[in-house]
């Protein structure tokens, strides 16, 4: 447990001004967002502006939490490092928990609560972002494991992302093809951030074993076409 808390509180020390940009990014979003006044104001503004780049730094960051102990290079931490590997991605995926899920639930939480005063509606409209965010974690902490750098962690993503559209449109006419009739899904989208944070955890588990890199590619690959399938064949009910 001590090993685990101290992997912790290192990356806390060599991120502490990256995080502390990202919270105060997180704040300004927060109070221009919400209180920026109508019709839209500077400060809404300002606000909209940090809230992209909330967004953009949580990406960075999450990598840059798996990175501060690199699994591709000879600096592997069971090279360097009195920890075996599953301390190590636990206490890779409690930071990154924490700061990248518990934190902007509670905050947006904290929000609703002062704009409204209690809390209405679909319990499924909290339940769906707090989905989102932890398969979007887990996305880039298995990204972030196979890649070297953070260069390689963003073209590594974005070809992820397009080989997902593009794969997506292939399954379409595919689908058209073969006689199927389309139809929206509220679940898709649930479907995938559930099958996506499957994979992640396969591709970690495997990364942080000192498992072969192969093997985490082509499972990075199989939740690549399985979410473009999800996307586009999921209820899919005959003519």
């Amino acid at each position: 447990m001590n090993l685990i808390v101290h992997i912790m509180a290192k990356d806390l020390r060599r991120l502490t001004w990256a995080l502390a940009l990202w919270a105060g990014a997180g704040l300004l979003a927060i109070v221009g967002t919400n209180f920026g006044g109508v019709p839209q104001s500077t400060l809404e503004s300002l606000g909209l502006v940090a809230l992209v780049q909330f967004f953009g730094l949580s990406i960075a960051l999450v990598a840059a939490i798996v990175q501060e102990d690199g699994l591709t290079e000879s600096t592997a931490f069971w090279r360097t490092r009195p920890i075996t590997g599953g301390r190590l991605l636990t206490a890779k995926l409690c930071l990154i928990g924490t700061l990248f899920v518990v934190i902007p639930v509670a905050m947006g939480l904290l929000v609703r609560l002062m704009n409204r005063g209690a809390m209405v509606g679909n319990p499924a409209d909290v339940l769906q972002p707090i989905l989102a965010l932890v398969a979007l974690a887990l996305a880039g902490a298995a990204l972030a494991s196979c890649c070297k750098d953070m260069g390689r962690y963003f073209l590594f993503g974005m070809l992820c992302w397009m080989l997902v559209g593009f794969g997506t449109v292939g399954f379409q006419w595919v689908k058209v093809t073969l006689g199927f009739t389309a139809r929206v899904s509220k679940m898709r989208l649930e479907w995938i951030a559930v099958y996506g944070g499957l994979v992640a955890i396969a591709v970690l588990l495997n990364q942080y074993r000192g498992g072969r890199y192969a093997v985490s590619i082509g499972l990075i690959g199989a939740g690549v076409v399985g979410a473009a399938a999800i996307n586009a064949f999921w209820a899919w009910p005959l003519r």
